[in-house]
């Protein structure tokens, strides 16, 4: 997770948590999203001991 810290933020992280979400998209689709499909979605987290929580990625 350090190597994805942006310049506004060089606090070294001592913390790291993961997510996975799964979901199906709508019916008849829309947008971005294929009709009717399952997508599976990571969402990583980290912070310096006892800091705050910060998005560093996300997606599948």
């Amino acid at each position: 997770m350090n190597n994805l810290r942006t310049d506004d933020n060089k606090e070294a992280f001592t913390q790291c948590i993961a997510f996975e979400s799964s979901f199906r998209s709508p019916k008849k689709g829309g947008g971005a999203w294929e009709a009717n499909e399952e997508y599976t979605w990571s969402w990583w987290l980290a912070r310096s001991e006892g800091g705050e929580w910060n998005l560093m990625t996300w997606g599948y």
